[in-house]
């Protein structure tokens, strides 16, 4: 191709790319590092004059460059201040985007010196690189690992297409650049982000953001060179800039070199230079060549201006520079003032870009750098027109300046022989015009009228010196708002239905309709209690009858149940409290732990002692004869697996009690694992033993010393002697030595059975040479004469097998045995807690809920935080029948799971009806929600309940609140509602989660909150984790095997080894390791330390550090190595290894070592990304197509490897279900190619036809003889069903339901009964899958068959489900192996962690599997070696949350608790830590919302909610898009749309879904190539742009929103004037802290006639930012919402989102529009870019606002507004009708 089809074919490229619009920080980044591309970022500030008042084209008026440093310093401050980690990059091929004005090209240069010379202070680390196709930067990739680049793509966020800045040329090549950069990266496994569209949102920030996957394809991998080749040549220098010299009287660059240096070194020159900083050399280089190339008077004294204003930078401040722009200039004089300036800029570039001139100014490289503020062109006009009016006299200059100007003026004019010319006259042509400046320096504010005591009383303290403005500002509307109508919350949000409970009468009404809920409930109670018969813990015997203690009696625990197990009483002892809480009072008894785990008398222990040992005697005779039993079923067993298997069995149904005969069947169960390992050993032809066969001698091992703990008091000395050889028979000798210690065998003992051993061993030699034979023909009859326990006799194997393992002992323990080794977990006695021993932590847990105290918990996945949020919610149970404890849950998932497991659980007798111990609230459903004790729920419904006015008396009911994944508070969406509950909440909270990277500071926030309500606070944190994870790789080998050749178990013979396990440390990166060190929570397997070390020591055999951790000299003399051991060498080689990394003279080896752990796993990525082949056609193996093929295999392994069952992550909703349906369909073929070639199967189906139609004709007959027979009396019965092969049914080769945990048939299929009726179409195979041991579980599915899909795999029926993120949270899925499929933005380190905790779950395995499949292995690395993040806070306060703030307050019936609970809104919020300025703010905001909410006629004067404030509340979660609606409403615009509903009402519903596909659920577009999608547009019926508003609607929006912008214009007036002293000066950078003016000139010098001056020509401002004022040109006076809060005081905080402001004109994606219009989701996908996964979710959230529109209209009930509430119901009933049609 051409270089223009190259072109072409980019852009095609790149505008087909999907993206989506994610947080940068909580969804997707984190904390990781990732980097800034520097020229797009110098691109978002240059390309728009408007925006930012940055206009570097305007010669004179604009374009300052310390606006410009301030505005990329903020940019990067942003960052900083989320969180962020990143580098800024800059490329050298990129300088070509800004040829086309020297200006630019100096300030890119300016600002790269800028922010370079400032690292040390800013912590922001600056690189240059050639281009980023150079080896240069492909090797800083591969050693910081980013995780994306944030960079422009050559467009803006408003879409400018013909740039004012760049020219076409420029442009074009910016794109090409940029694009080439997005297209490189993504084919690099490195995702990029636009900056174009970027939004900064409280503590967060959007961007768009790519991926690899559905970007990159095969085909396209080919085209990297070609596109590299085309920006290669786009990168070489433009004509627009070519390098000029100098200075043209000097013969050569070595000439201009010497001359300058010489000019320069003198002594007094010298002083001056380095006083006046980088700035003054490059300035005076450039005058100096400026009038080199010019030299008249006029110039001269121009240059003397110009230089004089060098000077005044580092005095003046800040103020006194935010100088008019000016006119115009008479052009009479040839527009000599834009000529100097542009000759100026000209040297200027060209001194930058020649090297001997950069090297002169290199050789001040100690000079300060104080490029940042490089020229002031306003304050250097200004200086002209003094100088014009003779206002400005060079003689009176203070001494400051003076003795340095002049000097420095001396060296300009060196080359003129300081010839002195008359400036007199020279500037009388030039005509200098000043713009006239609106201000509001001198307005005096004013508020509307309000008096809500309350909030008075709040507000008291803000002192505001306000006029009252007057109530004709209120904007009432224009169209049936004739008068205030209050608002009373009487009904639910999304139904007419009332909040209040029916009266007797209106039940009886409905009777009907109370009869069919009440038919539901029974209905889901009994799906209750089928979902909770599947959860651990609940069922029968499990269940806890909870009786109130009324008495209060304070021993009454002592008599407590003693058979009450974990749960609590089972029995139901009105006495038994197993809490502690023996008083029934709220607040606890301190001494009721005392009192539980007191000890008991002599007396009694005595009792107790004498019932255990007849217990025990008596029980010996019956276990004796069991075992004897036991002994002959297993020796009926032909093999040793058999045998091992049945007696396995029987151990663990635990019907032996005794010890003495617990200990036969261990030992017995040893001597079976020993046969197999003797069999091995004799049949194996090698001397060296085959690794994967260590299995069983790690059996043998860990059987050995489980015996040896267990029985050490009984075990006799034969037996002891028996296990100690074994240990010397495997070549276990550390382990055999600490055997001895265990058994307390001293040194002469040991040598005495040694050579009793030696003597045994000859004797039996001689034996076995003499009656070999003859004692095999004896054996069985000697053991049929044995007695019973001579039947256990135990048997050597004979001393000829070799049985020696070839790894010493410490390698085989940590290399083999590490997931068996025992585990401290500091496990203690609490007599609260039966049936186990809980952890030290969990013990202090249930201390703080006795206690009536609140408690972070961060601790691990599958630590065990469950149980004691059940032990809290039995105290609440057992105090009385009045206290609530509230459950939250992020999920629904998690939801309904706790409510059957409450369910399971509790049981209570109530003594007045209407009260039940659970309930459970989601958005789609509730029951029990007002009378339960326990209300299990999600948090956006809690915080609608504890800001419900009708709930207030509910809520003071309630007790605890339980914030299970608590870390959800830091997520873009819905994140405020869990900060809204902790703010709210009166009582003491539970806060539960696993990955919380910053708990102190978060614990701390808490803490203040809940000391305010006078609970103790504390943070519980354990770092140990039960089940270790070792993670692997999925890496198949092509050709594969057809899955009817291996079925779902494979034998070992079909198998590959394509199941790849990862060191963690092959992911990291020497380079991130030396500045970084490791992740805290990276943890290595013992087998990964042994393998560290070895890699290690391959490198560096002489380290005498390394030797001393040698495996095997470490754990000599621990002989038996426990978790703790290889936890403390774990510690010991990871500080080693880090110390490597450090020390530069090792670095290198630290590199191989990482590169040789990881070699393996990347040559086999290498060879599946080009074997992988399907038909003889390339396949992508990071696409949908590999995981279509690969994922049959991947289950076989895994079934295999018994690592089943496992869930499967996948972040697509319909990927998930197209994956269970590809599976099911591969199954199904499979299964029927097997038995259409299987003529033994052939036959009997025949035959089994054959028999089953021969009994239904005899059934027949005989039936038709019974009707021709008269009716006798004779009621003979049907002949029974003879047993027929069912030919039907799975063939347990082609199916993963596991025999063993199969679910009977009919029960399978009443649990399909249940929602078979709601899964249709395609989806109707689901049901095929379960019945083959697959399920799908995401939110898009029904909510029975979810339930279905959990009980199902709980119970083991199914061994496979893959999901989204629904079974991330918490939810008990216990699992083996975790999978996950494909790559996403939202597989994030949060996710990542979240997900791979469900394996692994602790009392299932003793190790959990991670497997990644179809993700490159550069996503692996990165989530290996990413560090937990912190989580952040949301700023506090919302419009609508203070207008639900006023819906209570005046609706309440508690007004106290009421007050209280909104006072907690006005605390510290957790935004505010690190940023305690910004907590004062609080309350003008609250106060300016008040004022918005008056001037709307939301709230009257007396702060009554009126008018549209209901539906404005209820659609709370929309802002600002309700507020709009209101808007909108209000002045008549759904009133006049809605008029032509009888006329044409398909216009009518058109124009309502137009305006409110701009108001709600708004989906931006990135900027692309219309002429590009216009193509695409063809095929589908799509629009894809959302059409413009109505002009009338438009203006509406636009007047609603300059409203906004007075008010919040007046708010930021207001606080900085009263808040001066506080704010002080702005005058300082964000992240390098330079503060401006750096110098100070004399108090009285202060009266300096230039002062007075410039202080006479400067705009006057308060408010905004003084950086962007000295260029804007306009004070205080705004231009819209978004420049008020991006150029305001640095202390100011005003975020755009906080503020009920909705942009018009924006790009927006008009899906609602389209599917409205043709109901096809295949339209949305293809065309709108809406992925299938979330189509439905997107539409399903349109219809629910929809529904709380109608509702609200409903419920006003006003005459004038039929037509509209009609026409809203039109268009959701055609939306719904559209909807249902796909999702039925």
């Amino acid at each position: 191709m051409k270089k223009n089809d190259y072109i072409k074919y980019l852009n095609n490229w790149y505008n087909k790319l999907r993206s989506r619009y994610v947080d940068l920080i909580g969804d997707f980044g984190g904390s990781e590092l990732f980097v800034v591309e520097g020229d797009s970022l110098l691109y978002e500030f240059l390309c728009d004059p408007e925006k930012h008042f940055l206009n570097f084209i305007q010669p004179y008026g604009g374009g300052q460059f310390l606006s410009l440093t301030y505005l990329v310093e903020t940019f990067l401050n942003k960052l900083k201040q989320r969180g962020c980690v990143f580098h800024l990059v800059f490329f050298n091929a990129h300088k070509v985007i800004w040829d086309c004005n020297p200006k630019f090209r100096i300030a890119r240069e300016i600002i790269i010196d800028h922010l370079k010379s400032c690292q040390h202070k800013s912590k922001v680390s600056i690189y240059e690189f050639p281009a980023w196709w150079d080896p240069q930067f492909d090797q800083y990739i591969d050693d910081r690992q980013p995780l994306f680049i944030l960079s422009g793509d050559g467009s803006t966020e408003d879409g400018i297409e013909n740039s004012k800045i760049l020219s076409k040329k420029g442009l074009k090549k910016m794109s090409i650049l940029l694009k080439g950069l997005f297209y490189h990266s993504l084919h690099k496994d490195l995702s990029m982000a636009l900056i174009p569209g970027m939004e900064f949102r409280d503590s967060r920030a959007q961007a768009f953001v790519f991926d690899r996957g559905g970007n990159v394809e095969l085909s396209t991998v080919e085209n990297i060179p070609n596109i590299v080749d085309l920006c290669s040549i786009e990168a070489t220098n433009s004509d627009e800039h070519e390098n000029q010299d100098v200075f043209s009287n000097l013969s050569n660059e070595q000439e201009n070199q010497n001359a300058l240096l010489n000019l320069f070194n003198e002594q007094e020159n010298q002083t001056v230079l380095n006083n006046g900083g980088r700035r003054l050399i490059l300035v005076i280089i450039s005058l100096i060549a400026l009038l080199n190339q010019n030299s008249e008077p006029i110039y001269r004294l121009l240059s003397k201006l110009f230089l004089f204003h060098i000077y005044l930078l580092d005095y003046i401040t800040l103020q006194l520079r935010t100088l008019p722009s000016m006119q115009g200039i008479d052009e009479s004089n040839d527009n000599i003032i834009n000529k100097f300036l542009e000759n100026f800029y000209n040297c200027c570039d060209n001194v930058l870009v020649n090297d001997s001139l950069r090297r002169v100014i290199s050789y001040f490289e100690n000079t300060k750098n104080n490029l940042a503020d490089f020229v002031d062109t306003r304050l250097f006009i200004s200086l002209v027109e003094l100088q014009k009016d003779g206002d400005l006299d060079f003689n009176s200059l203070p001494n400051e300046i003076k003795q340095d100007f002049d000097i420095a003026w001396n060296i300009l004019e060196h080359n003129h022989n300081n010839n002195v010319i008359n400036f007199n006259g020279l500037l009388n042509n030039i005509q200098i015009e000043e713009l006239n400046i609106p201000t509001y320096a001198n307005i005096e504010l004013s508020l509307l009228p309000f008096n809500y005591p309350f909030f008075v009383e709040i507000l008291g303290d803000m002192q505001l010196e306000f006029g009252e403005n007057d109530t004709d500002i209120i904007d009432s509307g224009s169209y049936g708002m004739a008068e205030n109508i209050p608002y009373d919350e009487i009904t639910h949000w999304h139904s007419t239905r009332p909040l209040k409970e029916p009266t007797y009468n209106y039940k009886f009404k409905n009777k009907s309709k109370i009869e069919i809920k009440q038919r539901d409930y029974q209905k889901y109670v009994r799906f209750l209690g089928r979902y909770a018969s599947s959860l651990y813990g609940t069922q029968g015997f499990y269940r806890s009858k909870i009786i109130v203690d009324k008495n209060g009696d304070k021993n009454s625990d002592k008599n407590g149940d003693k058979n009450g197990d974990k749960n609590g009483d089972k029995n139901g002892d009105k006495n038994g409290d197993k809490n502690g809480d023996k008083n029934g009072d709220k607040n606890g008894d301190k001494k009721s732990n005392k009192t539980l785990q007191s000890k008991p008398s002599n007396s009694m222990k005595k009792i107790i002692e004498q019932a255990n040992k007849e217990r025990l005697d008596k029980s010996l005779k019956d276990d004796e004869n069991s075992f004897n039993v036991l002994i002959e079923e297993i020796n009926k067993f032909s093999n040793i697996e058999s045998k091992l298997s049945h007696l396995c069995n029987q151990i663990d149904k635990d019907k032996i009690k005794h010890p003495e005969i617990k200990m036969l069947l261990q030992i017995y169960k040893l001597q079976l694992l020993l046969c197999q390992w003797d069999k091995y050993c004799i049949n194996s032809n090698s001397k060296k033993r085959d690794s994967n066969h260590y299995e069983i001698p790690v059996k043998i091992y860990r059987q050995i010393f489980f015996i040896a703990q267990n029985f050490n008091t009984i075990i006799d000395k034969d037996q002891k002697g028996y296990l100690i050889e074994i240990l010397e028979r495997l070549g276990l000798e550390d382990s055999k030595n600490r055997l001895f210690t265990m058994f307390n065998i001293d040194a002469l003992e040991r040598d005495n059975n040694k050579k009793d051993n030696k003597k045994d061993k000859q004797k039996e030699k001689q034996k076995e040479k003499q009656k070999e034979k003859q004692k095999e023909r004896q054996k069985e009859k000697q053991k049929e004469k044995q007695k019973d326990k001579q039947k256990l006799k135990f048997e050597m194997p004979k001393s000829s097998t070799n049985l020696m393992l070839d790894i010493s002992d410490a390698r085989f323990q940590m290399l083999f045995a590490g997931h068996l080794m025992d585990r401290n977990t500091n496990s203690v006695d609490d007599k609260r807690v039966k049936n186990f021993k809980p952890d030290q932590w969990q013990c202090e847990v249930l201390n703080v809920i006795d206690n009536n105290e609140s408690a972070l918990v961060c601790c691990p996945t599958s630590s065990g935080k469950t149980f004691i949020s059940f032990y809290a919610m039995e105290k609440v149970l057992r105090e009385d029948d009045d206290g609530i404890l509230v459950y939250v849950s992020p999920t629904k998932a998690l939801v309904n799971q706790v409510t059957a497991e409450v369910y399971g659980r509790f049981e209570k007798n109530y003594e007045q009806g209407g009260k039940t111990v659970w309930g459970i609230w989601t958005r789609e459903y509730k029951e029990n929600n007002e009378k339960c004790q326990i209300l299990v729920t999600v948090p956006q419904m809690l915080e609608i309940l504890l800001l419900s006015p009708t709930s207030v008396k509910w809520c003071s009911r309630i007790r605890r609140i339980i914030l299970d994944e608590v870390h959800c508070i830091g997520e873009m969406d819905g994140g405020s509602t869990w900060e809204s509950l902790l703010l709210l909440a009166q009582c003491p909270i539970l806060a539960l989660s696993a990955t919380i990277g910053n708990p102190e500071p978060f614990n701390k926030w808490i803490e203040k909150i809940q000391t305010s309500r006078g609970y103790k606070m504390n943070l519980i944190k354990t770092t140990k984790r039960f089940s270790d994870l070792q993670q692997y790789v999925f890496i198949p080998k092509f050709p594969l095997r057809p899955l009817v050749e291996t079925t779902v178990k494979p034998k070992d013979e079909l198998r590959q080894d394509c199941l790849i396990s990862i060191h963690p440390f092959s992911a990291m990166s020497s380079v991130v390791v030396a500045e970084s060190g490791i992740p805290a929570d990276m943890k290595l397997l013992p087998s990964h330390c042994i393998e560290l070390w070895d890699a290690m020591n391959n490198v560096n055999k002489d380290d005498p550090e390394l030797q001393k951790i040698n495996p095997d000299k470490y754990f000599k003399d621990v002989g038996y190595i426990v978790k703790d051991d290889a936890d403390k060498f774990e510690a010991d080689i990871k500080k080693l290894i880090i110390s490597w990394a450090k020390d530069k003279s090792k670095a290198k080896m630290f590199k191989t070592v990482i590169e040789n752990l990881g070699n393996d796993i990347k040559e086999r990525f290498n060879e599946l990304e080009s074997t992988a082949k399907i038909n003889n056609e390339k396949l992508d193996v990071y696409d949908e197509s590999f995981y279509k093929v690969a994922i049959v295999p991947l289950l076989c392994e895994l079934s295999a490897q018994d690592k089943l069952p496992a869930i499967l992550f996948h972040f697509d909703r319909n990927g998930c279900t197209q994956l269970a349906i590809d599976i099911l369909e591969q199954l199904e073929a499979a299964e029927n190619h097997k038995r259409r070639n299987d003529p033994e199967f052939e036959a009997k189906k025949k035959d089994a036809i054959a028999q089953k139609e021969k009994y239904e004709k005899q059934l027949k007959q005989k039936r038709d003889t019974k009707k021709r027979k008269d009716n006798d009396g004779d009621d003979e019965l049907d002949p029974p069903m003879p047993n027929i092969f069912d030919w039907e049914a799975h063939d347990p080769s082609f199916t993963f339901v596991n025999p063993k945990y199969q679910m009977p048939s009919d029960e399978l299929q009443e649990l399909i009964n249940t929602f078979k009726d709601k899964i249709a179409g395609s989806l109707s195979k689901l049901i095929d899958a379960l019945k083959r041991g697959i399920g799908v579980h995401h939110a898009g599915l029904p909510r029975k068959y979810l339930g279905a899909v959990e009980i199902l795999f709980r119970k083991r029926h199914l061994s496979v489900i893959i999901a989204t993120g629904t079974l991330a949270l918490g939810i008990n899925m216990p699992c083996r192996t975790t999978v996950f499929i494909g790559d996403s933005v939202f597989l994030t380190p949060l996710q990542y962690r979240q997900m791979s905790g469900r394996s692994g779950r602790r009392g299932y395995d003793l190790i959990g599997h991670v497997v990644f499949f179809g993700i490159t292995l550069t996503k692996i690395k990165r989530l290996l070696t990413s560090e937990l993040p912190d989580i952040n806070g949301h700023f506090p306060l919302t419009t609508s949350l203070v207008l639900r703030m006023f819906i209570l307050l005046n609706n309440s019936e508690d007004k106290e608790y009421s007050e209280k609970a909104v006072s907690g809104l006005f605390g510290d919020s957790f935004f505010c830590i690190g940023k305690e300025h910004l907590s004062g703010q609080i309350k003008h905001h609250l106060r300016f919302s008040i004022e918005y909410l008056r001037c709307e006629n939301i709230l009257d004067q007396e702060g009554t909610p009126i008018n549209l404030s209901g539906m404005i509340s209820h659609l709370y979660y929309t802002e600002p898009s309700n507020f709009a609606m209101a808007a909108l409403f209000k002045h008549g615009v759904f009133h006049e749309v809605c008029s032509e509903i009888k006329s044409n009402p398909t216009k009518m519903m058109e124009g309502l879904v137009l305006i409110l596909s701009h108001l709600f659920n708004r989906k931006k577009l990135r900027h692309v190539d219309k002429k590009f999608y216009r193509e695409i547009l063809e095929k589908y019926p799509s629009k894809l742009f959302l059409p413009k508003l109505p002009e009338k609607t438009r203006e509406i929006l636009e007047e609603h929103n300059e409203r906004i912008l007075r008010i919040y214009t007046d708010y930021v007036i207001a606080f900085t004037r009263q808040n001066m002293e506080n704010l002080g000066p702005d005058n300082c950078l964000p992240l390098s802290k330079f503060e401006f003016p750096p110098k100070q000139l004399d108090d009285n010098i202060q009266e300096w006639d230039l002062i007075r001056n410039l202080n006479s020509m400067a705009i006057p401002f308060s408010a905004r930012s003084p950086f962007i004022a000295m260029c804007g040109s306009i004070g205080d006076e705004f231009i819209n919402i978004e420049d008020l809060c991006e150029h305001i005081h640095h202390k100011i905080y005003l975020d755009l989102h906080s503020i009920p402001y909705i942009k018009t004109g924006e790009n927006l994606n008009a899906y609602l529009l389209d599917f409205f219009s043709h109901g096809q989701e295949t339209a949305l996908n293809k065309a709108n870019g809406i992925r299938p996964g979330e189509v439905w979710q997107c539409l399903k959230d349109f219809d629910f606002i929809l529904q709380t529109i109608i509702t609200s209209l409903t419920v006003r009930k006003i005459e004038s507004e039929e037509n509209v509430l009609k026409g809203f119901k039109m268009v959701s009933e055609s939306f719904r009708e559209k909807f249902v049609k796909i999702w039925a």
